[in-house]
C-alpha cells in the first residue's frame, strides 16, 4: 500500500525509473520530496483544445491528475471570445465530477466601471449583470463523485474538432474535470483568429476584489486521496500557500497553455486522402 508520501508523487505525475529514485527520496525527507516533484513536473494540468468554424466555437478541456476535490482557473481573451451570453449550455463536468456541495460550479469574473467583481454561475448558459464585460477569468469548482475518465474532444455533439493540446505534467494520465465552450465576441472576429488558453492555479485575492474591499478568489488547489480511502493531502499544503510558484514545487500548480484558430487543420489521415486524391486527378488529367 502506497503511503501519504508515495501517493503525493503519484498525483504529481512521477512514474517508471524517474518515479522509483523519486519514491526512495520522499520516503526518506521532504526536502528531497520537494526537489524530485520539480524534477518530475510538479502536479499540474494538461489541456485540450477544439474548434467548430461553422458555429464559431471551441471547446477547452481541463485536465489534472485525478484529484477527489478542487478548484482551477483559466485566462482566455475577451477581445475574441466570451463565456457569456450564449443561447446553448457552454460547460460539462467530466464523468465522475460535479458541482461542490454549497458552492457554484464557477466564478466568472466581470467588470463595471473601473473594478473586477465575480458573478457566481450555478447553471449554464448564464448572462451578466447589464453594462458589464467579461475580463477574461473563470475559476470553476468540482468534487469527485464517482469513476473518472475522459471528455471527448469531438465535444457534447461531436462536432468539434481538436486544434491544440498541451500535455502538461499529467500527459495521458489524467482525467477530465471539466470543459468549457467558448463563442467567437463577435460575427466579426476573423475565424483565422489565434486565441490562447491558459489553465492554472491561481493565488487567492488576485480576482474579483470588487472596490478593493472583497476577498476576491480562493487560492486554487487539488485535493486527492490515499490507497486507504481516508487520508486526504492537498496541494498546495493550504489555502494560504501559493499555487504557482515554480520555486516551490510541492505546492506548484503547473499551468498548461493551448492556442488555436476557429478553422481546425485537416487530422493526418485526411490531409493523405487529400494529397492522395490530387494526385489520382492529376494522372487522370495527364492521361486524358
Amino acid at each position: 500500500m502506497r503511503t501519504r508520501a508515495t501517493r503525493r508523487l503519484y498525483f504529481a505525475g512521477v512514474s517508471g525509473l524517474a518515479g522509483a529514485a523519486a519514491l526512495c527520496a520522499a520516503l526518506s525527507a521532504a526536502p528531497a520530496r520537494g526537489a524530485l516533484a520539480k524534477q518530475n513536473g510538479g502536479s499540474g494540468y494538461s489541456a485540450n483544445l477544439s474548434s467548430n468554424s461553422t458555429i464559431r466555437q471551441q471547446q477547452l478541456i481541463c485536465d489534472p491528475p485525478d484529484p477527489t476535490q478542487g478548484t482551477t482557473s483559466v485566462q482566455y481573451d475577451p477581445n475574441l471570445v466570451k463565456l457569456a451570453g450564449l443561447s446553448t449550455a457552454n460547460f460539462q463536468y467530466g464523468p465522475g465530477y460535479s458541482q461542490t456541495p454549497g458552492q457554484p460550479i464557477a466564478r466568472v469574473e466581470y467588470r463595471q466601471s473601473a473594478f473586477a467583481f465575480f458573478q457566481d454561475v450555478s447553471s449554464f448558459p448564464f448572462t451578466l449583470p447589464a453594462g458589464s464585460v467579461e475580463t477574461g477569468y473563470i475559476q470553476v469548482m468540482y468534487t469527485k463523485t464517482g469513476q473518472t475518465g475522459r471528455l471527448s474532444p469531438a465535444g457534447p455533439q461531436g462536432n468539434f474538432i481538436q486544434t491544440a493540446r498541451d500535455p502538461g505534467v499529467t500527459g495521458t494520465t489524467g482525467v477530465d474535470t471539466f470543459a468549457l465552450i467558448f463563442q467567437a465576441a463577435s460575427t466579426s472576429i476573423p475565424l483565422t483568429s489565434i486565441t490562447s488558453y491558459t489553465v492554472f492555479g491561481a493565488d487567492r485575492g488576485t480576482h474579483g476584489t470588487g472596490f478593493g474591499t472583497d476577498p476576491g478568489n480562493a487560492g486554487d488547489f487539488m485535493t486527492g486521496l490515499a490507497d486507504d480511502n481516508v487520508t486526504t493531502f492537498r496541494v498546495p499544503i493550504n489555502a494560504t500557500t501559493s499555487p504557482s510558484n515554480p520555486n516551490d514545487p510541492a505546492n506548484y500548480i503547473a499551468p498548461a497553455t493551448v492556442s488555436g484558430n476557429f478553422i481546425p487543420e485537416p487530422s493526418s489521415a485526411a490531409a493523405l486522402g487529400l494529397a492522395g486524391a490530387g494526385l489520382l486527378l492529376r494522372r487522370r488529367r495527364r492521361a486524358a
